[in-house]
């Protein structure tokens, strides 16, 4: 009775009554409660300290164990635990078993429980036949995707570069090259994610979807890294390869790319781009996603166009939601973007303390590119209160001369 409540995520006396006896079921439970060894809480049970669970389990024989998970597989009724009992108790690769727990992978993170759908992901790829070389090489880009929103961009680097070895010629390969560029962006720099999605868009064939989603991150990346001149033909080739495809969440990636390259060429903000990607914004994420999210680049087109209060509030939003996914990779970003906006808004203390924030954020998850953007606005923000006050000042009066040219001259807008 120990042994299968030690293997249990959540032990309860109704699956354990399912797998043994009942009568020698509720002897053992009454026993162990005797005796200290476990609490009862209602039809929930729980071992008096974790150790004791852990003594237990490894006490039985591997065999043993395994012939459990099996059994207990066939009797829980969440989905994720079903997923793990089968991932512990199957031994050799099983096409069947690896689909099974690949799809709990995806549901536990559609519930945010990213850490648990990493580990299923990988136990899925471990668990496909050679066979399945595609189906495997998948599994490992799901599961990198997956530590990555964990805040764990090592791991998530270590799968992509396997999965690009593992992965096929063509759009898989294309795939794996993509999310490796994501993680490189974030943990490395610009250059090493620039080199990986040329290396992507050599691979992509005829997938257009899939080809969009490169250009529009190559934009993004040369129109940081190198200049906004050779950054606009990837975004205008994003919304060419879009044409005729039903990702709307792609369609608002590329549109709002497109917005920020026009903008930083001198072409004014098109409006109508953005008004048409936020109309898209409940069509759901994009099937390629990219290195940004697209709420996250709306809210910087807004910033750079001075509309701190829309900008502040999706950052805001951004913020609270990936607290509550704990997606702490995001974080140190979103700090960065807030906190400039505080600065250029003359709000220092505000920009200050996500200044803090932000550089623990990056810290903790050993993301080196925004480590440097942490430092960057920590630099921006030790000035004293009457500094502060002329800053947002001098910045006010900065931001009502540009409207009143604007105004006077929309030509030069």
């Amino acid at each position: 009775m120990l042994l299968v409540a030690s293997a249990l995520s959540q032990p309860t006396t109704a699956v354990i009554e399912r797998v043994l006896n009942c009568d020698a079921a509720r002897e053992g439970l009454a026993a162990a409660v005797a005796a200290d060894v476990l609490e009862l809480d209602g039809e929930r049970l729980r071992f008096d300290h974790p150790l004791l669970a852990s003594a237990v389990y490894a006490e039985a024989p591997e065999d043993r164990r395994r012939e459990l998970h099996r059994q207990l597989a066939s009797v829980v009724d969440d989905p994720q635990e079903r997923a793990r009992h089968l991932a512990l108790g199957t031994p050799l690769p099983d096409a069947a078993v690896a689909a099974s727990i690949d799809t709990a992978a995806r549901a536990a993170a559609a519930r945010g429980a990213h850490s648990v759908a990493a580990v299923l992901a990988e136990r899925a790829h471990a668990l496909t036949p050679a066979s399945g070389v595609a189906a495997g090489a998948g599994r490992l880009v799901r599961a990198a995707d997956f530590h990555l929103r964990a805040g764990d961009p090592g791991r998530a680097r270590a799968l992509l570069v396997r999965a690009v070895t593992l992965a096929p010629e063509g759009p898989l390969r294309a795939r794996a090259y993509h999310r490796l560029a994501v993680v490189e962006y974030l943990a490395e720099g610009l250059r090493s994610a620039e080199e990986d999605l040329v290396a992507a868009a050599r691979e992509v064939g005829t997938d257009r979807a899939l080809g969009a989603a490169i250009e529009r991150d190559l934009a993004v990346t040369l129109m940081q890294g190198r200049s906004v001149t050779l950054a606009r033909p990837h975004s205008r080739r994003a919304l060419e390869l879009r044409e005729g495809q039903s990702d709307e969440g792609l369609l608002a990636d590329t549109l709002v790319v497109a917005v920020m390259v026009e903008l930083l060429a001198g072409n004014g903000l098109r409006r109508d781009f953005l008004d048409r990607a936020a109309g898209l914004e409940s069509s759901g994420p994009a099937r390629h996603p990219g290195v940004f999210d697209r709420a996250f680049l709306h809210a910087t087109v807004l910033k750079w166009a001075d509309d701190f209060d829309a900008a502040r509030s999706r950052f805001e939003r951004l913020r609270s939601a990936a607290l509550a996914r704990e997606e702490d990779g995001l974080l140190p970003g979103i700090d960065f973007q807030l906190g400039e906006l505080e600065c250029w808004a003359g709000n220092l203390d505000t920009a200050a303390r996500y200044a803090r924030e932000g550089l623990v954020a990056a810290e903790q998850c050993g993301l080196t590119a925004m480590l440097a953007l942490a430092l960057n606005l920590t630099a921006l923000v030790p000035f004293d209160q009457a500094a502060a006050r002329a800053y947002g000042q001098i910045y006010a009066a900065t931001v009502e001369c540009g409207r009143k040219l604007r105004d006077r001259a929309p030509w030069i807008w």
